[in-house]
């Protein structure tokens, strides 16, 4: 397999790991806006499966009322040279929202290329509930976690990432938050994913960082779990399989 990469060049190489990207993450949010009950979504999206102008936006498995895709999107192509559809990435949705549409919590956003179904479902991002009761850290706090100052990003990717996992647990074990009584969010920074726990009712949570200042945010606002500070090394300050599930997201970037 080294071999392999070895004998790749250098355009070669580029040309896989943005294969990859594309077609893992395949589209993404750069906004959403809530106004007299329409929501607003704004971003690109990478036709892989079909043609552009067949695709669909869905909330909740229900066509957006308004799209506007393919647009332009001269900086999509500069970055997926190899992919064509990056040409004309950019898209615009709009429909109305009430009540029901955060009926769980979360609005599902998915994008219909004419991929298999269940790489769809691996891809949607999720909008958390616009008028939560939980506060958003301040732009310091957020940065030191995703590289943004960005509450949007901070609280769409929070919430993309723990229906993600909530998904992989279905999938593979059968089981959903619930089913597991002791949760660690092993680097939970100032919980963007943590916040989104609170809808596991039958789990108690736990978050860890060696950031003391998000920690402290977290145990003044997230009073759902319980939140401690850790030294860079181990061990952690808990018994032997103390935890039932442990998970970890882009802790060593």
């Amino acid at each position: 397999m080294s071999n392999r990469w070895e004998r790749l060049s250098d355009h070669e190489l580029e040309h896989t790991y943005l294969q990859a990207t594309a077609e893992n993450f395949q589209w993404m949010l750069d906004s959403s806006r809530l106004e007299n009950d329409r929501l607003m979504i704004r971003g690109w999206a990478l036709t892989l499966a079909g043609e552009p102008h067949e695709a669909k936006f869905l909330i909740n498995g229900e066509p957006f009322e308004m799209t506007h895709y393919p647009l332009p999107s001269p900086d999509i192509a500069a970055i997926f040279w190899n992919i064509p559809t990056a040409k004309t990435a950019r898209f615009t949705c709009e429909t109305y929202t009430d009540d029901s549409t955060y009926s769980n919590g979360f609005a599902c956003l998915e994008f219909l290329d004419g991929s298999d179904r269940d790489q769809v479902r691996r891809r949607a991002w999720y909008l958390p509930e616009p008028h939560s009761d939980l506060a958003v850290p301040n732009p310091s706090q957020i940065s030191r976690v995703i590289g943004t100052p960005d509450p949007a990003n901070y609280l769409i990717g929070g919430a993309a990432i723990y229906k993600r996992l909530e998904k992989y647990l279905e999938d593979k074990f059968s089981k959903k938050f619930d089913d597991f009584p002791r949760i660690l969010d092993f680097g939970c920074g100032c919980g963007r994913v943590a916040r989104n726990l609170r809808w596991a009712r039958q789990s108690k949570v736990w978050g860890v960082d060696v950031d003391g200042q998000n920690i402290a945010w977290c145990r003044e606002h997230l009073a759902h779990g319980s939140f401690q500070q850790i030294a860079p090394l181990p061990p952690l300050p808990f018994p032997e399989d103390y935890f039932d599930l442990v998970f970890a997201v882009s802790i060593l970037s």
